[in-house]
Parts: structure tokens; sequence; C-alpha cells
């Protein structure tokens, strides 16, 4: 056989195989660029929704925020209020203290004035807070007493 006709033997096969190593890759590449931009389409569609939901849910943070802040102002208002309310009761009951206090030292000082009527002695007991001590003398304690 000549070399000729072993060509021409193998010519088909060398065909198929040029074309192959030619087309074939092509046709891979090809596909390989349709599933591509089918993917890149999915991709495209993927991030749109989740660039939707981030929207969404930003919305929704956004809206639970300002409801939380709603409700914290609130409580901060009533939470004034109460102190409020509770200062005032406290400045009440003070004044109710001091009141009780003033008639406890007033009684007290008319029953002193009674035990000491006459006797010439200390004007104040020394028992109480409110009164002094008992050295002071009649004269300094009723400047007016005849």
């Amino acid at each position: 056989m000549s070399a000729l006709t072993n060509l021409y033997r193998w010519l088909p096969a060398i065909i198929l195989l040029v074309f192959g190593c030619v087309a074939f890759p092509n046709a891979l590449a090809d596909g390989r660029d349709r599933d591509h931009w089918e993917s890149e389409k999915d991709r495209r569609e993927a991030y749109k929704e989740a660039e939707k939901d981030r929207r969404e849910w930003e919305k929704d943070r956004r809206e639970a925020m300002r409801e939380w802040e709603k409700d914290e102002r609130e409580a901060l208002k009533e939470a004034e209020k109460e102190r409020r309310e509770w200062e005032k009761d406290q400045r009440e009951a003070w004044r109710e203290w001091e009141k009780d206090r003033r008639e406890a030292t007033r009684e007290r000082a008319k029953e002193d004035r009674q035990y000491y009527r006459g006797r010439g002695g200390p004007y104040y007991r020394d028992d109480g807070p409110y009164y002094g001590t008992s050295q002071i003398p009649s004269a300094v304690a009723l400047p007016n007493r005849k």
C-alpha cells in the first residue's frame, strides 16, 4: 500500500479528528456560554429577589425601631409622670410631718409653760431636740414676763 492510499484510508479519521479538535471545544464553549448566560440570568433574578427581600427587611426593621422608640418614649413619659407623682406625695408627706412636728412642739411648749408657770425655773425642759437646754434662765426665755 502506498502512502497515498494510506492517507485516503485515514483521511476521514483525520478530518473528523481536526473537526473534533476545532468544533467540539467551541460547541462545549457555546453550551457553557449558554449555561453561563442562563445562570447569569438566574443570578440576576436571585439578586433582585434578595435585594427586594433586603429592602422589605429594612423596612420592617425601621418600622419595628419606630415602634420600639415610640414605646420607649411612652414608657419614659409614664416613668416621669410616676416620679413627679411620687415627689408630690413625698412633699405632701414632708409637709404633713412638719405640720405634725410643729403641732407637737406647740403642744409641748404649752405643757411646759403650764408646768413651769409660777415656778421661776427654766422655760424649756431638757428632754426634746426642739426645745434647747435646761440652762436657759426664765428671764431670757420670757423677756416680757411680769
